[in-house]
């Protein structure tokens, strides 16, 4: 996969590799393709294309095994917390949306391209 021009990476692990891997978010198919119809519906609304991007990434990535990672204090290790993709997006919650916001063309565009792609098939 060529690299794609918007970038908002994440803590993953990679149960193959059997590590931690950095995720760019951008790169998961099915989340590219449902963001891109919601700019389509609300290409110039940025409070409700807020709202349904927040749910897209909810339904994507917050609660799911393979999108958590568990950190720990060093070097003890005697705490432990669970984080999951979403948790790490929220953190940055401002600074993601408004990084999304002024990208909104080239993630319709990615979104369009990949579901012509995928859906067709």
């Amino acid at each position: 996969m060529k690299e794609l021009p918007v970038v908002w990476n994440v803590f993953r692990d990679d149960w193959n590799a059997r590590k931690i891997q950095r995720y760019n978010i951008f790169e998961h198919t099915s989340f590219m393709i449902d963001c891109a119809d919601e700019i389509k519906k609300h290409k110039r609304e940025y409070f409700q294309l807020e709202i349904r991007i927040r749910r897209t990434l909810m339904y994507y990535f917050w609660s799911k095994c393979e999108m958590e990672v568990i950190i720990s204090d060093f070097p003890n290790g005697k705490i432990e917390e669970k984080v999951d993709v979403y948790s790490q997006v929220m953190m940055n919650w401002d600074v993601f949306y408004a990084y999304f916001w002024e990208h909104r063309a080239e993630i319709q565009k990615i979104g369009e391209e990949w579901k012509r792609r995928w859906r067709t098939r």
